[in-house]
């Protein structure tokens, strides 16, 4: 539904690497495809685009108030022609953990650096538990997700925002292939 205008916005990649962005102050520019996309972001709550993830006021406001010193946002400017929309901000998780079942999921390593490994997953197992007591991540693993636990995803049930998927396993494997797990 939306680009990340990449030339006028900051790096997109900061916002994957689990850290406070505290005092950047900026407004990061998105570009809907085409009009229809534009009325569409009214009915959304949260967006992957082609940099950092978009969530409404409406879920800003929940995350801020349950789970406030694990996340941060920035302010989203989102246009089409002369139009501009600007009720979406930039989320932010702050703290970067191992979130994968490793042993359930199915990946391929990418890069050979033991410090920094990189994986492509084509079955992602998300572990039933975020380990150390965290609320809400970015996922070391695959740093272009955000896990977050029961109690954040009660919440955002309680609010009675539709539209989220919640997912504990992904699935990318092709065609009608399945994955079996040992």
């Amino acid at each position: 539904m939306l680009d990340y205008l990449h030339d006028i916005s900051m790096d997109f990649s900061l916002f994957n690497e689990g850290i406070s962005l505290k005092g950047l102050d900026c407004t990061l520019k998105y570009k809907a495809k085409n009009k229809s996309c534009f009325n569409k972001l009214k009915k959304c709550h949260m967006l992957s685009t082609t940099g950092p993830e978009l969530v409404s006021l409406k879920l800003r406001a929940i995350l801020e108030s349950v789970v406030p010193t694990e996340v941060e946002f920035f302010n989203a400017e989102i246009i089409y022609g002369n139009e501009i929309f600007d009720g979406f901000s930039v989320i932010n998780p702050i703290i970067k953990i191992d979130c994968c079942d490793m042993n359930k999921s199915e990946y391929q390593l990418t890069n050979f650096d033991p410090n920094n490994p990189a994986y492509m997953f084509l079955y992602t197992v998300i572990l039933d538990d975020i380990p150390d007591g965290y609320n809400i991540v970015r996922c070391k693993e695959q740093p272009n997700l955000i896990v977050i636990n029961n109690k954040v995803k009660s919440a955002i049930l309680s609010a009675g925002l539709q539209g989220i998927k919640f997912c504990k396993e992904i699935n990318l494997t092709y065609k009608d292939r399945t994955v079996t797990i040992p």
